[in-house]
């Protein structure tokens, strides 16, 4: 049980780094085309653009259930669920965000 708890852990505390980095690679990378194609960001696009930073703090976040939960007997368990929460969250919200403009372009077509 050891072991799992150990792996569980890693996979949480490093699975969190590319779940907080998906953000800005979307919006340095994909939202430049919508606005070189002239479309119009959506409201929830622009902010997310502005605010993606705090997904940042998604690994420090796990980190600190990490730390916090050192005697814990399943630590591990938390902090890959944890993990996965909050990638679900940022990277979710992180692709609604960015398909909002995609529904837009039809309309600069006609």
């Amino acid at each position: 049980m050891e072991g799992r708890q150990s792996l569980l852990s890693g996979v949480g505390l490093f699975g969190s780094v590319p779940a907080a980095l998906l953000p800005w690679l979307l919006t340095t990378r994909i939202a430049p085309i919508y606005e070189s194609a002239g479309a119009p960001l959506p409201e929830l696009t622009r902010f997310w653009m502005d605010w993606w930073p705090v997904s940042l703090l998604l690994p420090l976040l796990v980190g600190v259930i990490w730390w916090r939960l050192e005697a814990y007997p399943r630590r591990g368990t938390v902090t890959a669920m944890a993990s996965a929460i909050g990638a679900m969250l940022v990277d979710g919200f992180s692709v609604i965000a960015l398909w909002l403009p995609l529904l837009r372009l039809p309309d600069l077509a006609v």
